[in-house]
């Protein structure tokens, strides 16, 4: 690890440093440090809004775990409503990687995992494996729809993470006002997340820049960021 990538950021269970938070700089792939910190963010958001549908927003490094491992887990609990996945294609169980990400999330009342993915369904497989996985635990012998949503698509090789923190974000604005992913599919992913998302990396940089160490001008800085990252 390079002497200048530091501690800028600590957030309850979240920690970034100066090469995570770089990637939201430009034309970056977003690492499951950036994704994991936007969640922990959202969900003590609604924690502090008083979270009565129970919402539940894993991280990556969970999410990783569950997909990889076969033995049930405690903090899974059935009376969570509504759970949110970001899914990655790395195959290994022991160690960060793969190359794109994508949104699973389970929907208690709908018994249903709707799965959002920007690249053409290039998770699919994944997803489906995962939310069977997932259904058995939560609701026993019943097995959980599954549901590829036609959503908006990347148009580059690096925005994933950016369209899985967009679909969250509109997703749980959807849920404020209607209790069903399945109404969002239908009417608000296409529309609601092409106008979220041209701000969307400007909004975890706010977010970043709120709860870090950083001044408020540090992306537009290079001095801010390890020389051998520009």
């Amino acid at each position: 690890m390079a002497k200048q990538d530091k501690i800028v950021l600590s957030y309850h269970d979240s920690l970034l440093r100066n090469s995570d938070v770089f990637l939201l700089k430009d034309s970056h792939w977003l690492n499951d440090a950036i994704i994991g910190f936007y969640f922990e963010y959202l969900e003590q958001t609604l924690e502090s809004n008083d979270n009565s549908k129970n919402i539940k927003l894993f991280s990556p490094e969970v999410t990783q775990l569950l997909k990889m491992t076969d033995q049930e887990f405690p903090f899974i609990s059935t009376d969570m409503d509504y759970i949110f996945f970001p899914l990655n294609d790395c195959k290994k169980s022991d160690a960060a990687g793969g190359s794109h990400w994508s949104l699973l999330v389970y929907s208690k009342a709908e018994k249903t995992c709707f799965h959002f993915d920007s690249a053409h369904g290039n998770n699919n497989t994944e997803a489906r494996s995962f939310g069977l996985k997932i259904s058995k635990q939560l609701l026993g012998d019943e097995t959980a729809s599954f549901k590829n949503v036609q959503c908006p698509q990347q148009d580059n090789g690096y925005d994933c993470g950016i369209f899985v923190l967009c679909f969250t974000d509109a997703i749980l604005e959807h849920l404020e006002s209607s209790p069903s992913v399945e109404t969002f599919t239908e009417k608000e992913a296409t529309f609601s997340c092409r106008a979220k998302l041209p701000q969307e990396r400007a909004a975890a940089k706010s977010v970043v820049i709120k709860w870090s160490f950083l001044p408020d001008h540090a992306f537009n800085q290079s001095c801010f960021f390890p020389a051998e990252l520009l």
